[in-house]
């Protein structure tokens, strides 16, 4: 099915690069008269173009986008009346007077009579075209006044009175609004959804909706669309502009106003999302129904088959060029579903757009693995993926696991979509991404494991089963609460008390622990535990960490951590920690340009504010630890582990820390922290380290209050 739609797809381009469109005569604004009537053309069903009467009652001054004329007129026919006036998807519809184009339709005022509406002039249009003389700024190297952000303002004002309506839909003035752009979802699932609704409240001219058919399929079950009327793209037709593009659709719905013969197209009457010079798939598009509705009505549509880009977004207009290929993205997604024996592979096509592409990707990833595992359930997920482009010097690839009692996906958010936002906005060197591809395997059983305790042994220390530990630590309780029991036993105290009371006291655990050796750990980490005192290890010493691991419904088991402390490490009380790894974080620094640092959410994994190269950014980054795996940490003592504090800036190969790391077959959660001192010496030194181990402790102690 997806090799014929290739073929029509390929044979109606072919159809309209053989055919062109005739010349079209402009009505002059200045000719406009109260009372004059025309005629506009839209699709309301299918792909048929049907007209409409127009009556013009007058013109704004300054009623348009650009702050230039706006044309008020009436709308009326048996085609208005199907949807009790101008609807969503209307925008760009052609009006004519005397068969001269006059201009789009583009406004309504919701909560009112919606038979009237505005028209953008087709003279005020024309500044969308995408062949028309722009100055190259490429070069320039003077700083804007932030005053004149124009295009900023313009956004903010029609935001702020969207936001209006919305909130007043019974009271209040009521201004007028584009009749903005249906952006049509196309089988999207309702936590895709969710995720383009958020992302698109900030764009006033687009309105999320969804269609009723799975995208890249729309065509084959539509019961109007027949491809041999299909003739080139031509004004009045509903045109689709893709955000995303291929197996999964994401596209603006509006109207087509103007074509000429060097294949250029006028569409919209208002912006998409103002972003000037764009690059995107126009696609010609096909109307399920006009709906009526209280607010305001709307056309359900989909696209059909790609004519040609989008390549300019201006106030009036959206300009493109037809039998051009935009420049997109490609991205493939194939989704392993295990527990089913299931594989889908997804490939799609988004915007490079700074604001957009890597919100796109990560939504193109949430459909395709909701539509191969048809669940919102979680479950253990394998994430792979791999990102080609230049300015790279090589591909980068990356594996790592997450469990999710909800949504496993979840967890991509903070590994591919800070590495990608990275690429484009880092302020190095331009990188341009060519291709990339993800792979989930995914299964509903939860692989995980709990790090329930950790101990560190020195040179000659045997390690304690878990059952040896377990049996310790109870007895130890109540060997505390028998002594008591005995100093208190036949006393009461002096406030009347009865010994039971005392007794029941008594065995309760010590209400003031004492501080923790080491620096202060970041919010997210537990600081070890009451009575825990700190061990003394030497730089060059050979160590290990035995960690308790008590996998999720198995028999609890032991993993052993060998590590050198290197010679180099710094003296000084300080904390090893034993913990998961993690994904990755984006940070966008105030200070230091957006895109520029990444920080691992592992506990006491940064990347060093001194890094200043992307190659060395990007090869930092992908060594932090993944979540299938433990993690031993040491911080260097005197290191502040919110990474804040500028140690050593002018080195760029010191690291805050020591880390050492062993894969494991479960997703890692929960950690443990032991307070350690670092001393220089060798090992015969070490009997007398030990001695001087508790004044050292009491010291360490004192110094964090």
């Amino acid at each position: 099915m997806r090799a014929l739609r290739a073929l029509l797809t390929a044979s109606l381009a072919l159809l309209a690069i053989t055919q062109t469109a005739s010349a079209v005569e402009f009505f002059p604004l200045a000719e406009v008269k109260v009372g004059m009537k025309g005629i506009g053309k839209t699709v309301v069903r299918g792909t048929n173009i049907e007209d409409f009467n127009v009556e013009i009652i007058d013109i704004i001054p300054d009623g348009g986008f650009d702050g230039r004329q706006l044309i008020l007129a009436e709308f009326s026919g048996p085609v208005i009346q199907a949807s009790n006036g101008i609807a969503e998807g209307y925008s760009g519809s052609p009006v004519y007077i005397r068969g001269k184009l006059l201009g789009a339709v583009s406004m309504a005022v919701p909560f009112s009579d919606t038979h009237i509406g505005g028209i953008t002039p087709i003279e005020n249009m024309l500044s969308a075209l995408p062949r028309r003389h722009r100055p190259d700024y490429t070069g320039n190297t003077v700083i804007p006044d932030a005053s004149v952000d124009r295009k900023l303002r313009f956004m903010e004002s029609w935001d702020e009175a969207m936001r209006f309506n919305e909130e007043n839909p019974e009271g209040g003035e009521l201004g007028a609004v584009p009749l903005v752009a249906p952006l049509v979802a196309s089988g999207f699932s309702p936590g895709s959804l969710a995720l383009l609704e958020e992302k698109a409240q900030k764009y006033p001219f687009l309105h999320v909706t969804t269609d009723v058919s799975a995208g890249g399929a729309a065509a084959d079950g539509a019961l109007l669309y027949d491809p041999v009327t299909e003739g080139p793209l031509k004004a009045g037709d509903a045109v689709a502009i893709s955000l995303m593009s291929g197996d999964i659709d994401l596209s603006a719905i509006g109207t087509a106003t103007y074509v000429d013969e060097a294949g250029q197209v006028l569409m919209f009457g208002h912006p998409l999302m103002m972003n000037g010079d764009i690059d995107m798939v126009l696609q010609k598009a096909y109307i399920a129904y006009t709906y009526k509705s209280v607010y305001r009505a709307f056309k359900l549509g989909h696209s059909l088959y790609p004519v040609g880009a989008a390549k300019q977004d201006r106030a009036c207009a959206v300009g493109g060029l037809l039998n051009v290929t935009a420049d997109m993205l490609p991205v493939r997604v194939t989704v392993n579903d295990i527990d089913l024996h299931r594989t889908e592979e997804f490939n799609v096509q988004v915007i490079r757009d700074p604001d957009w592409f890597d919100y796109l990707i990560m939504i193109a990833l949430e459909e395709a693995f909701s539509r191969t595992t048809d669940t919102g359930r979680g479950g253990t997920l394998r994430l792979e993926f791999s990102l080609e482009g230049a300015g790279l010097k090589e591909p980068l690839h990356r594996v790592n696991y997450y469990y999710s009692e909800s949504y496993p996906t979840s967890g991509s958010w903070e590994e591919l979509l800070p590495l990608t936002s990275l690429l484009v906005n880092n302020i190095y060197r331009k990188v341009k991404l060519t291709q990339v591809n993800i792979q989930l395997d995914f299964t509903r059983n939860r692989v995980n494991a709990a790090i329930d305790d950790a101990e560190l042994l020195l040179q000659g220390e045997e390690p304690k089963s878990i059952t040896e530990k377990a049996e310790e630590e109870v007895p130890e309780v109540e060997d505390q609460a028998a002594e008591t029991a005995t100093e208190t036993d036949g006393q009461e105290s002096e406030n009347g008390e009865s010994d039971d009371d005392n007794q029941e006291q008594a065995s309760s655990p010590a209400q003031e622990a004492p501080a923790p050796i080491g620096p202060v750990p970041p919010p997210e980490v537990e600081p070890p535990g009451p009575g825990i005192q700190p061990k003394t290890v030497h730089v060059g010493d050979a160590l290990r960490v035995n960690v308790h691991l008590q996998p999720y419904r198995e028999e609890a088991l032991e993993q052993m951590i060998h590590f050198t402390l290197p010679e180099d490490f710094p003296e000084g009380p300080t904390a090893l920690t034993v913990h998961g790894g993690g994904g990755l974080l984006s940070i966008y620094n105030e200070f230091g340009g957006r895109g520029r640092v990444l920080m691992g959410s592992g506990s006491f994994v940064n990347l060093p504010r001194e890094l200043r190269d992307l190659d060395k950014i990007i090869e930092e980054a992908l060594s932090t630890p993944l979540n299938n795996e433990i993690v031993v940490t040491i911080l260097k003592p005197g290191v502040d582990p919110t990474g804040n504090q500028e140690t050593n800036a002018e080195d760029e190969e010191w690291e805050p820390e020591f880390r050492v790391s062993v894969p494991t077959k479960w997703v890692i959660y929960e950690q443990k922290t032991l307070p350690i001192i670092v001393a220089k010496g060798t090992d015969a030194e070490a009997d007398i380290a030990e001695d001087e181990n508790g004044e050292a402790g009491e010291e360490a102690t004192g110094a964090l209050g």
